[in-house]
């Protein structure tokens, strides 16, 4: 099980993944310093060791501090450990005391407690009892306890992974389906805090690492995945925003289209109006600095329920583009919705949204006022009526709602390429144009009606 990558979110941790730490080169490894502390238990006497080695960094990486924490007989034999590596910026590295008659792990402020017997090291009774019963109870309501869940699921999973390439007692520690247990009582605190992304994404890592794993996933916990899922579907679906039609095919590219909304050229798919325009663009040549195979002085525009192909003209550039603009000074991309009137744009700001014009203070408008404007540009990716926008290639986002709470709006991809590109809707808000591909060669273009 030590193949299973998880990945974690929470208000306070943001997005994290555990996995087992990469080994360091050889070139890099050094003679560790030891620390030996007695720890004599009812049944065992031993001692707590600590190794720690220099600060290692690498180009382009986070500098890493390794550690290994283990208990260890007077003979030098390890029965349990834990890998304490950490990196700069990220938690602090996790302890081992001797206290009570128990081995006390303290990570991420959560403690676990852990008993010796019959020469293996196991999680105390009354723990197994408490986290046991987290699932029969009600989830996580409050930002500290939703956190206090996602940590204590980390901890197990710290647990679980030991220290790669030492070979414990088995059992030891804590058992696979015990940590799986915590990881979905995180994901359905996630899931009814509205942190749908989150969910999805942990569910995900779960199904796929599970199945590189072993054939099939024990069926109580297989049983709480599928649960999960329906959940998810159904608050999703209950939650939406808005919703789209069917889809449309209207043709196809030889590659990715830029948008209005997107840099590294003049547009090559936008709105003239109630026209959908697609530039006649040449194919990508990947590192190739040759000229286009033809020239690109060609367009094609049509409204979205056109059923007669569209005839040729020559290319236009909108008033309005991104690359026209020059720059965009808000808070990355995620954070600009369109551009307007040649020289503004409409932005996200502090949960609202915000007009932009050349260095001029940023404006807070309203909905309707963004609808008026957005009636003049040549496609954007706000829904204005529901404050709503697209946020990535296939998820949408409310404008003052949490960053995690998003919906998958154009739902399963045709068989074999993804959602790409930046989804484009119309300044009527009547349409919205997907690109599917692989993002490097061919892509079909296709047309929502939005409801």
């Amino acid at each position: 099980m030590k193949a299973w990558v998880v990945a974690w979110s929470s208000s306070v941790l943001g997005a994290l993944v555990y996995a087992p730490s990469p080994a360091f080169a050889a070139d890099e490894v050094t003679t560790p310093v030891r620390t030996d502390v007695a720890c004599n238990l009812s049944h065992f006497e031993g001692k707590l060791v600590n190794r720690v080695w220099p600060e290692a960094c690498r180009p382009h990486e986070p500098c890493r501090i390794a550690r290994e924490l283990t208990l260890e007989t007077g003979d030098g034999k390890a029965v349990f450990g834990v890998d304490g590596t950490t990196a700069a910026g990220g938690p602090g590295p996790p302890s081992l005391a001797c206290s009570d008659g128990f081995v006390v792990l303290r990570y991420l402020g959560e403690e676990l407690r852990f008993d010796f017997h019959g020469g293996h090291v196991r999680l105390a009774p009354a723990e197994r009892v408490r986290i046991s019963g987290l699932w029969a109870g009600p989830e996580a309501r409050t930002p500290s306890g939703i956190d206090s869940h996602a940590l204590l699921a980390r901890t197990l999973d710290l647990v679980r992974n030991g220290i790669a390439g030492l070979a414990l007692p088995r059992p030891s520690g804590v058992d696979d389906e015990l940590v799986e247990l915590m990881i979905l009582v995180s994901v359905r605190d996630q899931l009814r805090a509205g942190q749908f992304q989150a969910a999805e994404d942990v569910l995900t890592a779960f199904d796929a690492s599970g199945a590189a794993a072993k054939p099939s996933l024990p069926r109580k916990i297989a049983t709480r995945v599928s649960l999960l899922r329906h959940e998810l579907a159904e608050a999703r679906r209950r939650t939406l925003p808005f919703s789209l039609g069917p889809r449309r095919f209207v043709g196809g590219a030889e590659r990715l289209l830029r948008t209005p909304l997107d840099v590294g050229g003049p547009p090559e798919l936008f709105f003239r109006g109630a026209e959908l325009c697609v530039v006649d663009v040449a194919p990508a040549l990947a590192g190739s600095s040759a000229e286009p195979a033809w020239p690109e002085e060609t367009m094609h525009c049509f409204v979205p329920e056109a059923t007669s192909s569209p005839g040729s003209e020559p290319r236009e550039e909108p008033r309005s583009s991104l690359t026209k603009l020059g720059h965009f000074d808000g808070e990355g991309a995620g954070a600009l919705l369109a551009v307007l009137d040649g020289d503004a744009v409409l932005e996200i700001a502090d949960g609202e949204l915000a007009l932009v014009r050349g260095s001029a203070v940023t404006e807070t408008i309203s909905p309707a006022r963004a609808r008026e404007l957005v009636a003049g540009s040549a496609g954007t990716r706000l829904v204005t009526r529901t404050a709503s926008y697209f946020s990535d290639s296939r998820h949408i986002a409310q404008v003052a709602g949490a960053k995690a709470k998003t919906w998958d709006i154009f739902g399963k991809p045709p068989d074999g390429v993804s959602w790409v590109g930046t989804p484009l809707v119309s300044p009527d808000e009547r349409w919205v144009v997907a690109q599917s591909g692989d993002g490097s060669h061919a892509v079909s273009l296709w047309v929502f009606p939005i409801r």
